[in-house]
């Protein structure tokens, strides 16, 4: 096996894992405003590597956002390097 073929094996398993409710309810908990204006309500777990990629269910790899500003952001790549500093 290849290592291209790998890597998709491991990203088909990551895309078909079921999200972690547990994770998902102790984030929500812990993070009461949007991490970019601070609104309180409205409020969306927004993966920065998405599901689909790969990306997994954990602090460093979620954040939490106000749904219109989640909708606006340029997921991928550019938004990956913009909020990693």
């Amino acid at each position: 096996m290849s290592v291209q073929d790998a890597e998709k094996d491991y990203l088909n398993l990551q895309k078909n894992k079921p999200r972690d409710s547990v994770f998902r309810r102790r984030f929500r908990k812990a993070h009461k405003y949007c991490e970019i204006c601070g609104a309180e309500h409205d409020l969306e777990i927004a993966h920065i590597i998405s599901k689909g990629a790969g990306g997994p269910d954990i602090e460093e790899n979620v954040v939490m956002l106000d749904g219109p500003i989640s909708k606006r952001l340029p997921w991928g790549e550019s938004f990956r390097a913009a909020y990693a500093g």
